[in-house]
């Protein structure tokens, strides 16, 4: 008798690139790591992952120019609204492409340490556990994050510079989170001593 086979939820990436890297003292996304700008990593990592869907968000023209045309662009102008203005920008552009998609997974671009490896697991348990998915060390949960699409009204209604954390503490149970082996994986560059 043959098994049923497991049909593969869609994935739609937002990658949230329009920070102000006020604590940097330049545009730290176009510092290079390993060669080549950190918000390349990022953009890199998840096209390898050969998702449903792929969308940045920025305000950045250098970025802009260099971003492959299989990726959809927002540009965001009033970044002082907070990181859930860029999430919501993402949210709105997946919509207007007139597909329904399973979950968005959301990261940020200053995570160059961050691997294919550990992103595959993240996805991977999305897929199993549906719900809320979360990368983390020693069980301190970090980014990126993947939401099912049920919970796509909530991120819509917050404000500020947030994320998605709201959305995470009032369903804590339906969190899975998803260790990875080393801490600088889930480091955020927010300064240039950060990078040590």
């Amino acid at each position: 008798m043959k098994t049923a086979k497991t049909i593969k939820k869609s994935l739609c990436a937002i990658i949230l690139a329009a920070g102000s890297s006020s604590r940097f003292g330049q545009n730290k996304l176009l510092y290079p790591v390993g060669n080549i700008p950190m918000y390349e990593h990022t953009v890199k990592l998840i096209q390898k992952l050969q998702l449903d869907c792929i969308i940045l968000i920025t305000k950045y023209p250098q970025i802009i120019q260099k971003i492959d045309r299989n990726i959809l662009v927002v540009e965001n102008n009033e970044t002082n609204l907070g990181q859930s203005h860029s999430m919501q920008l993402g949210i709105r552009a997946a919509l207007k492409q007139g597909r329904h998609f399973d979950g968005y997974l959301f990261t940020v671009c200053d995570q160059p340490y961050l691997t294919f490896k550990s992103l595959q697991k993240l996805c991977a348990a999305w897929q199993s556990k549906g719900g809320i998915c979360a990368l983390s060390y020693k069980q301190k949960r970090g980014n990126p994050v993947i939401f099912a699409a049920k919970y796509l009204p909530e991120l819509l209604q917050i404000t500020g510079d947030t994320g998605g954390r709201a959305v995470i503490k009032n369903h804590a149970d339906d969190l899975t989170l998803v260790e990875v082996a080393n801490i600088a994986e889930l480091t955020d560059i927010d300064t240039p001593d950060s990078l040590k």
